[in-house]
């Protein structure tokens, strides 16, 4: 049987073959007809096959530029108005509290109609305060005032990287204050600041009944995201990939009707001919091993660190006690530069260098090769001080616990394996070793790998 590709130079060569043949066999002059003394009258010179390649060139490769799918998600007002009118009470507070020699108070504060307006950042809510307070003494009450007020609440509207809402605040200005005459006139009461005092605890309150109204959007974003990356077959031929990369959240409207919110989906969109990716060639390796290495990389705050130093109790080194009471730690490329406020023995800051570890039993990421620049070394020993053995005790001091230890991923690899079993297909999960496999700086980020060595087996389940 031929190869296929002696079937694709099979046919070049024939076809040269009948260009030369006809031009070899063609009829002398006078012998043939006109239409056949016509025929092969220009040959075309044999294709070079450097003239055949493409010129190099240095063009770059072009790509499209990121689109910005911008979508407003608009909301009236008077819904959420509607809402908050029926969730925060109208009373506010009702109490009492003490004058002195002028007797008690007794109070209460109802708030009136809430309006609502939107800024470029907050929704705002407003309702006006009235409040009667009566001066009493014994059984009798001898005066009283109607002091008014305004509360308003603050919820900021733009979501944080979680996609979760800050807490809302509230805050009371008064209009018209409260005094009352005591002691027949001789003394003069200004109850107003009283009053806000008391009436702080329950606006904390009516924060928390805002707070309660907000909903938790992460799980229908992460919902959302899923959908937006999902292939969509057209209704007559084709697919569009959205390929979303990032979302972007803009200012808000302002306004005193509608909430009206703005986001962008960063992505590169394009239309193919059908959906889903094609699998890629197959490849052949007859050596394949019964077993493989997988780096998982496990990404923690790099700031993890610097929370690790501060809880970390004093060390001793060279017959001195060092206590940590401040620590920044930035990465430079993959290592780190850590900056300490020292108190006990020895007081100010330093600067080390040091690397990220993680070996041994990965239980935890260190920090290990603490280095100090010529300056830094200066420092110590104009203090009179073997910086080594401090250094070293203080960059020692701090460890980060990862995601998952060594011990945890061999131990959960098999159930995980036997989570993703179908009713028709068991999975299940086999890890000879692991290791901790190093760790470094990225960005604001700790990434400490671990290294697992095993093999992943389908069964069909027999029915």
């Amino acid at each position: 049987m031929f190869r296929t590709s002696t079937v694709r130079w099979v046919w070049p060569v024939l076809g040269a073959t009948s260009l030369s043949g006809c031009a070899a066999g063609s009829s002398p002059a006078g012998s043939a007809s006109a239409n056949q003394a016509q025929e092969c009258a220009v040959q075309l010179p044999p294709t070079q096959a450097q003239a055949a390649a493409p010129a190099p060139t240095s063009t770059p490769i072009r790509a499209a530029r990121e689109s910005q799918l911008v979508v407003h998600a608009e909301t009236p007002l008077s819904t959420l108005s509607l809402a908050l009118e029926q969730r925060i009470q109208k009373r506010l507070a009702e109490g009492h509290f003490g004058i002195g020699p002028g007797g008690t108070v007794n109070y209460r504060v109802e708030r009136g109609a809430l309006s609502l307006a939107v800024t470029s950042t907050s929704l705002v809510i407003e309702a006006p305060v009235s409040a009667r307070a009566e001066a009493c003494r014994g059984q009798g009450c001898y005066a009283s005032c109607e002091p008014n007020a305004v509360v308003r609440a603050s919820v900021p509207l733009l979501l944080g990287p979680d996609y979760r809402f800050e807490p809302s605040t509230t805050s009371l200005r008064f209009t018209r204050g409260c005094q009352v005459h005591a002691l027949g006139g001789l003394l003069t009461i200004d109850l107003t600041p009283t009053l806000e005092s008391q009436l702080q605890p329950e606006l904390a309150k009516v924060s928390r009944q805002i707070d309660q109204q907000l909903p938790d959007i992460r799980a229908d974003v992460e919902r959302a995201w899923t959908e937006l990356a999902t292939p969509r077959p057209l209704p007559l031929s084709g697919c569009l990939l959205l390929q979303p990369r990032a979302i972007v959240q803009g200012a808000l409207t302002p306004s005193t009707t509608a909430l009206r919110a703005s986001f962008a989906v960063l992505a590169t969109p394009e239309l193919r001919s059908q959906c889903g990716d094609e699998a890629p060639p197959l490849a052949r390796d007859l050596s394949l091993p019964e077993e493989g290495a997988v780096l998982l990389g496990m990404v923690t705050p790099l700031e993890d660190f610097e929370r690790s130093f501060l809880a970390a109790a004093p060390v001793s080194a060279s017959q001195r006690s060092l206590k940590i009471t401040g620590a920044r730690v930035a990465a430079r490329a993959s290592d780190v530069d850590v900056t300490l406020e020292l108190s006990g023995d020895v007081c100010g800051t330093t600067t080390v260098g040091a690397v990220p570890d993680f070996s041994g039993n990965g239980a935890s990421v260190a920090l290990a090769h603490p280095t100090l620049g010529s300056g830094e070394r200066a420092r110590w020993k104009a203090a009179g001080i073997d910086s080594q053995a401090p250094v070293s005790a203080l960059i020692a001091s701090a460890r980060v616990t990862p995601l998952l230890s060594v011990s945890a991923l061999r131990d959960a690899a098999p159930a995980l394996a036997q989570a993703m079993s179908v009713p028709s297909l068991q999975v299940s999960a086999h890890v000879s070793s692991a290791r901790a496999a190093g760790a470094a700086a990225r960005g604001n980020d700790l990434i400490a790998w671990v290294e697992a060595r095993g093999s992943v087996t389908l069964r069909p389940t027999l029915r």
